[in-house]
This record gives structure tokens, C-alpha cells and sequence, in this order.
């Protein structure tokens, strides 16, 4: 039939079951329901028969109840209010004799009962739960699962059937009880000490029992007795035993047991180990127990089964959160899986790549990533460059290496590095004299020097305005030497470069976004070879009547049909004349360097989420060490907007609710260069006058383009002035300052200013860090996290680094409670910090002590 038969075909039998109902017909209700729930999974309105399957489920017939209770569970959800209507009726069915009437009532409250049925009905639950056959039993516990998660209040009542359940020996029911327990755990934390002490017992001796031979052999799989309920008595003994030292010792040997006699030849055996080594990082394990487990990871990891390899990668990235030393005695393993054909090993082997390498195995896993991003998946080729820079950035000091390092990825992956890169780079090598020539005689060699040999359009966008910004910087430096590079070669380069405007270029062949990235390339090179050759001059390398010839290769565009071009095309060409040669070495005097430290923490944290590359892994950044949960980042240095709120179900680190989402970083200016890092290729407006106050020459190396607006308000402080400024307090009933933490030399502590007499009033809080050791902390960051109800606005610390004896700095936070009065300030810290050469020191914790009143 065609789509119109169908729909009147479907309004006529409605139309006639509907004068069914109306006539109270019993004879053919069941079929006439069944038509309705046929009519419903077609996509055909049904509203109107809900009624009658509650009519249907009122019915002494069992095979009315099924088809009533089968419709209920299809054509309602929990948000109906005529459920209200069943509770009665589901009572009844629960204590009817026949078992198969009780089993459908408990299915269908299973799936659509409302908090308030849970209430009235949970003593019928509890004594299924306690008296039932089994099939019941079963069914009642996921019940109580289901009455957890809506009603955790009710938590308390299921403690004392769950021991009952867990005493029974029937599969079916073992399984529920444990997921019920484990729901409670998860939904009541504060019930975790009484089931630690009346159940966890039972749970070790039903796992020592289905490791024994003939528990029951219809549940075995694999060679294995009943592996899922071996994996969910697993579950919960790492939920009851977390923390809990005695409890962990008393679980020890069983979780030895299972290690040593589970065979993870077969799925479900590698299943049960799995889980197994994940409860023992749990708890609080012994070394050896540890050893054991790394050791059965271990195996899998050289396994030929790709699951294998992938389940043991899986856990070593869960473990290496907890103990980097035990996963780094695998670091080549896990190297050789970046050569998988496999791409979820391939990725799962990155991610632990970037986790576990340290100073000795820098080099290596550097060259092992480097070739791996050339096959990777576009999507995460991305974020793999910037995990490259970072690790990179931490393990290393050797600048020139990093320099070259940095050229490599260029080549390798060049349209997938974020354009801060570039920035930060451009950072640190103007921090540090000693790198700037290197740097700019090796692009010259890799990058420019190719430009006067290969006639074609470049494809490396982002190395060649990286090479030209670097290069017009520092140029002269490696040009002035008897043995350096050529002026002539210098030349070359950029007549390549800049000897074909862009009206001249097959502009055809080009897609708009090439066409704009070779634009913005070419007008990088106009202001690189002022730049330079203006230098050169100066130093005497040239005579002036050289750079006239430079003149003439940039007067070539001032007749772009591109405006930003014409216009610097315009402004250097006149620049570079004989006229103005005593004001272009002030124009083009290399600007004060922006401090290091600073650079890296306004990119490279908002980048990565943390200063340790385990950000890549999981794709949520996990900065307080809880597996899916976030924290909050600071906000970039100096700004004072605040961070977006995110709705994210896995952010907050309390089990409450989302955080606010850190600031996108804004991109540094190039030292000397601001308004080159990125440039505007396709302006379409009228040139821009000067700014009041100002002059065309103050425009001369930025031509018409914006700064950013975060430039423009304020400049990265330098360390020295960042050391020294204060936060302003603010005005308000002063609580504090409350301690945070006090321990290796460093004490944190935070005073709270409720600012307004209103309840909902903005609280305003001040942290304040001081070093009385006789080391100088260094990388020093303070994080928070607050529940759903809150809102966090955290500003960045004054200063990364605190000074040996008496070394300080404050941090200044906002904090908003819209339920004032009803929930109090919830605060989770974080502490990063490295100190004497050592290993990054963390610390993380809930501020205590703050008044409910604020």
C-alpha cells in the first residue's frame, strides 16, 4: 500500500476501535490494545487508548494483565500523571499468588514507576525482596536500583536485604543485589562504612566461592565461572574498600587468587583480570599485589589478540593516573603500538605516550610521535601537535632542540598547528638571546632557502609565515658573519616570495581557503623583508642603495586589489626610502620580550586543561585525578572576563553538577611583530585612520589590522611586575583566611568577602600563597571546582613561581550561590607545584570550615 492508504487505512480501524471503547466491549479489548501499540511503534498518535490498558491491567485474566502492563510500559512514561491511577493496582499484583502476575507488576514498576509510586510501594519491594522465589527476588532488587537513583534517601532500608540476597546462591540474584549495592555506594556515599562492615565480608567469600571449581557449572563461559557476576563483586569491593586500609587487607588475598587462577586465554577470563587489576589500584593495595597486576597487564600488552592489547593500553592509562613509575618499564611496548593497523590502539597508545615519558625517554617517544601524526586520524591530529608542544615544552630545556622539533611538526602536519603554537614559539626564542640566531639561520635553511628553487605554491602556510616572522626578527644575526648566510641567497628568497602578486597566480587552481593562507603568507614576507633588509643596512652588511632593491620588490604591491597588502605594500615601500632611514631603526627596534613563563601559562594551559599531558587522554581533561571529572582552569593572565558555563554531566568533581568552562586563549603578538601572527588577508573595508595621538608610521608593521581586544586592553605583565601585584580586597564582612593547606614548605590559605546584603550576593574570596621553604616553587597552580549550584569565576594567580623564604603570591575568585540560604559554599582545591628539580607535587582536598551564612 502507498503511504495515503496506509493513513486512511490506520483513521478508519482507529476510528472503529475507538467506537469500541466507548461501548465498554470486553470481548475484543486486548486485541483492539495490541492494534493500538502496533499503530504507536509506526508513529501514529495513541494517546487516547491509554486508558484502556489500565482498564487491562484491572483485569483477573493474566492474559489482559500482560498486554495491559505491555502497553502501559510502551504508550506512558514516568511524567504521566495517570499513573497515579496504577498504584493501587500495582499493589495488589505485587502480593497476587500467582508469581507470573507479581513478576509483570514488578517489570512494569521497574520501568515506569515515579517517585511517589516508589514510596508507597516500596514495603511491597522489600518483602519480595526478602520472601519471593527467586524470579522475583531478581526483579525486586533492580527495583530498588531504580528507587536509589530517584529517591537516595531510601538507601538505608535496602542495606539489610541486600545481605539476605547476597546469601542466596542463585545466579540471577547475586547479580542484582551486587548492582544494588553498588547504586547505593554510588548515590549514598555516607551508607559506604555500614555495608563496608556488614556486607563486604560476603562479597570475598561469594568471590572466593565462584572461584572454586563446580559453584555451578551452567554459569560457566570461557573456563570461567560466571564472569559477570565475578566482574560486579569486583566492582563493589573496589567501592566498599577505597580508602580503607583494613578492608583493602582483608580482600588482598582473594584478588591474589583471582589473578592467579583466572585464564585470560578467553574473553571473559581477560574481562575478570581486567576489572581485577582496576579494583587493586583502587584500594589501597599492597606493592606486591600491585606487581602482580602490572605483570598480567603486561602480558596483554605483548599479546598477538588486538582486544588484548587495546584492554591492557585501556587500564595502563587508569594506572599511570595513580603511578607513572609502574607503567614506564613498558614505554617501548606501548611505542611499537603506535605502528598498529588498529586506530583505537594507535590512540589509546598516544595517550600513554605522552603520559609516561620523562627526560630519559624524551628523545625517543618525540621521534615515535612525530612519525605517528603523519597517519593519525584528522580529527585528532589536532590536539596530538599541541600534547607534542607541551610535553616538549616540560621535559626539555634544550631550546635548539625544541626549535627543531617544532620545524619538524610544521613540515609534518603543518595545517593542524593551532596558530598559539607559532605564538609561543615566537615567545621563547626572543626570551632567549642565545637561540635566536639558531633559530633563524636553521629556517632559513629548511624553509626560505627552498624559495628561490621551487616555483610552486607552498603548501606549509603556517612554517613559512612562522620562518619569515623569525627570520625579519633575527636575520641580521646570521647574515654578519663572513661564514653565514648570504645576502644574495636572503634575496632570492624573498624575490621568490614576493615577485608574483596574488592577481598574477592561478588564482583559479585555488580553493579560498589556500588562496587566503598564501595571502596572508606573502603579506608576512612584505614586513619580513623591510624588516631585515632595513637591519642589514644598519649593521653595514649593505649599503643603502641595496635596499632600494628590496623597495622595489614590495612596491610591486601596492597595486594589490587586496587592501591589506597595498597598504603595507604603501607604507614600507615609502619607509624603506632615503628620507626616513633615521627613523626606521626605531621603528623596526626589536620590542621588550614577553616573559616565558607567563606565555605558556596563557596558551599552553588553556590548550592542554593541565600542565601534564594526561589532558589528551579520555578526551575530558582530568585535573583532580577522578577519571571523567573536571575542574575549573584559570582564566588567561590579566583578563577579567568570566569563563563560560558548560553543561557538562561529567564536570562536576562533587557528584552535583557542571563548572564553569575555562576562556579560550587569545594568541600572543610575535615579539615586535603584533598584528603579523594573524593577519587579515581578505579586508574588505576602507584603510583605517590612525588611532588619536598617533601617526601613520605607528602603523607601519601592522598595517590596517586589529589588535585583539586582549592586547589591546592589557599586556602580559613581565615577572617582574607580576611578582608584585597586589589583589585588591574587596569590601564586605571579611571570614578567614581559613587554612587550606600547609605542608613542604608551602602554605595555602583563603579569605571570603560576602559583597551585598542580598542572599543571592556575589562572595568574593582571595586565596593567598607563601613559600617558607628554602626552595623556589615553580609551575605553581591553584584550581577549584564548584557543585551546580555555584558559579566560579577564577582569575590567575599573580605569580607562577614563589621565591625561597618568604616567596608570595594571591589569587582573586568569584563565587555565586543561587541557593543562598539553602545549600552552603562548596569549595574542591587542587595544588600543582614543582620544586628543587623533583617531580611535579600535587595535593587536592575540600576547603573546610566556611559558613553556611555566606
Amino acid at each position: 500500500k502507498t503511504a495515503s492508504e496506509e493513513r486512511d487505512f490506520v483513521k478508519k480501524e482507529s476510528a472503529h476501535i475507538r467506537d469500541l471503547f466507548r461501548e465498554e466491549d470486553t470481548t475484543f479489548r486486548r486485541q483492539n490494545v495490541l492494534k493500538l501499540l502496533f499503530f504507536h511503534m509506526n508513529g501514529y498518535p495513541t494517546e487516547w487508548g491509554q486508558l484502556e490498558c489500565l482498564k487491562l491491567c484491572a483485569s483477573s485474566r493474566f492474559k489482559d494483565k500482560r498486554v495491559g502492563y505491555l502497553g502501559l510500559m510502551i504508550l506512558l512514561d514516568e511524567n504521566q500523571q495517570i499513573l497515579m491511577m496504577m498504584t493501587n493496582c500495582l499493589k495488589l499484583d505485587m502480593n497476587h499468588n500467582d508469581t507470573k502476575i507479581a513478576a509483570l507488576a514488578l517489570t512494569a514498576m521497574g520501568n515506569i514507576s515515579t517517585p511517589e509510586m516508589i514510596r508507597d510501594l516500596l514495603p511491597e519491594v522489600l518483602k519480595l525482596m526478602q520472601n519471593g522465589t527467586p524470579h522475583l527476588r531478581k526483579k525486586a532488587a533492580l527495583i530498588g536500583a531504580r528507587a536509589v537513583r530517584k529517591l537516595p534517601e531510601l538507601s538505608a532500608d535496602l542495606i539489610q536485604p541486600i545481605r539476605r540476597l547476597l546469601s542466596a546462591r542463585h545466579g540471577s540474584v547475586l547479580l542484582t543485589s551486587t548492582t544494588l549495592l553498588i547504586e547505593i555506594s554510588k548515590y549514598s556515599p555516607d551508607l559506604i562504612p555500614e555495608m563496608r562492615t556488614d556486607l563486604l565480608p560476603l562479597l570475598r567469600d561469594l568471590l572466593s566461592d565462584l572461584l572454586a571449581a563446580g559453584f555451578d557449572p551452567d554459569l560457566t563461559v570461557g573456563g570461567v565461572t560466571d564472569p559477570f557476576m565475578q566482574v560486579k563483586a569486583l566492582q563493589a569491593i573496589g567501592t566498599l574498600a577505597k580508602t580503607d586500609q583494613p578492608a583493602s587487607d582483608s580482600v588482598a588475598d582473594v584478588l591474589s587468587q583471582v589473578l592467579s587462577s583466572t585464564d585470560a586465554t578467553r574473553n571473559a577470563g581477560a574481562a575478570v583480570i581486567a576489572e581485577c587489576v582496576k579494583t587493586i589500584f583502587k584500594i589501597e593495595s599492597p606493592q606486591s599485589l600491585k606487581a602482580l597486576a602490572m605483570s598480567n597487564l603486561g602480558k596483554f600488552l605483548v599479546s598477538k589478540d588486538p582486544n588484548s592489547r587495546f584492554l591492557a593500553l585501556s587500564e595502563l592509562k587508569n594506572v599511570v593516573k595513580l603511578n607513572p613509575a609502574l607503567v614506564k618499564p613498558y614505554t617501548e611496548t606501548i611505542l611499537e603500538c603506535l605502528h598498529e593497523r588498529d586506530t583505537s590502539i594507535r590512540h589509546r597508545a598516544v595517550e600513554l605516550a605522552f603520559a609516561v615519558a620523562d627526560q630519559n625517554t624524551l628523545p625517543r617517544v618525540t621521534e615515535e610521535v612525530l612519525e605517528y601524526i603523519e597517519d593519525c586520524d584528522p580529527d585528532v591530529k589536532e590536539e596530538t601537535c599541541t600534547h607534542v608542544v607541551d610535553m616538549v615544552d616540560r621535559l626539555s630545556s634544550n631550546l635548539q632542540w625544541k626549535v627543531d622539533i617544532f620545524i619538524r611538526l610544521l613540515k609534518k602536519a603543518d595545517d593542524y598547528v593551532r596558530e598559539d603554537l607559532l605564538d609561543l614559539f615566537a615567545v621563547l626564542i626572543a626570551s632567549t638571546s642565545s637561540v635566536q640566531g639558531y633559530a633563524a639561520e636553521r629556517l632559513f635553511n629548511e624553509v626560505l632557502r627552498m624559495k628561490a628553487d621551487a616555483q610552486v605554491v607552498e603548501s606549509t602556510f603556517k612554517l613559512d609565515r612562522f620562518a619569515f616572522n623569525i627570520f625579519g626578527e633575527y636575520g641580521e644575526l646570521v647574515t654578519s658573519h663572513s661564514t653565514g648566510i648570504k645576502i644574495d641567497d636572503v634575496y632570492r628568497a624573498y624575490d621568490s616570495a614576493l615577485s608574483e602578486t596574488m592577481e598574477s597566480v592561478a588564482t583559479e587552481e585555488l580553493d579560498r581557503a589556500t588562496y587566503e593562507a598564501l595571502l596572508a603568507t606573502r603579506q608576512v614576507a612584505i614586513t619580513s623583508a623591510a624588516k631585515l633588509f632595513s637591519k642589514v643596512v644598519e649593521a653595514g652588511q649593505v649599503g643603502e642603495e641595496n635596499i632600494l632593491q628590496v623597495r622595489q620588490l614590495i612596491s610591486k604591491w601596492r597595486q594589490s586589489l587586496d587592501l591589506e597588502s597595498q597598504q603595507r605594500a604603501c607604507e614600507l615601500s615609502s619607509l624603506l626610502t632615503v628620507e626616513l632611514s633615521e627613523a626606521r631603526s626605531a621603528i623596526f627596534a626589536r620590542q621588550e620580550t614577553i616573559d616565558a613563563d607567563d606565555a605558556r601559562k596563557r596558551i599552553l594551559l588553556p590548550l592542554t586543561g593541565t600542565s601534564s599531558s594526561l589532558a589528551l587522554m579520555g578526551g575530558s581533561s582530568d585535573l583532580i585525578g577522578f577519571g571523567d571529572e573536571l575542574a575549573q582552569l584559570p582564566a588567561a593572565q590579566g583578563s577579567n572576563a568570566p569563563a563560560a558555563q558548560r553543561s557538562d554531566p561529567l564536570s562536576d568533581i562533587l557528584g552535583l553538577s557542571s563548572i564553569p568552562a575555562p576562556p579560550k586563549a587569545e594568541p600572543l603578538p610575535l615579539p615586535g611583530m603584533e598584528s603579523l601572527a594573524m593577519p587579515q588577508p581578505t579586508r574588505k573595508s576602507g584603510p583605517s585612520a590612525p588611532a588619536a595621538g598617533g601617526s601613520l608610521l605607528d602603523d607601519l608593521l601592522g598595517g590596517s589590522a586589529p589588535r585583539p581586544a586582549s592586547v589591546q586592553a592589557e599586556q602580559l605583565p613581565s615577572k617582574a611586575s607580576s611578582a608584585t601585584r597586589s589583589v585588591a580586597k574587596p569590601e564586605g564582612t571579611e571570614v578567614g583566611p581559613l587554612p587550606v593547606m600547609d605542608e613542604n614548605g608551602l602554605r595555602v590559605s583563603i579569605s571570603l568577602f560576602k559583597v551585598g546584603t542580598t542572599p543571592q550576593s556575589e562572595t568574593r574570596a582571595v586565596a593567598r600563597f607563601l613559600n617558607t621553604s628554602q626552595d623556589k616553587v615553580e609551575r605553581f597552580i591553584f584550581l577549584l571546582s564548584v557543585p551546580k549550584y555555584m558559579k566560579l569565576h577564577l582569575q590567575p594567580a599573580t605569580s607562577t613561581s614563589l621565591d625561597a623564604n618568604g616567596g608570595s603570591a594571591t589569587q582573586s575568585i568569584g563565587l555565586q550561590n543561587s541557593m543562598s540560604g539553602q545549600k552552603p559554599i562548596q569549595l574542591r582545591f587542587r595544588v600543582e607545584y614543582t620544586k628543587a628539580g623533583q617531580p611535579t607535587m600535587q595535593k587536592q582536598g575540600v576547603i573546610a570550615n566556611i559558613p553556611r551564612d555566606l
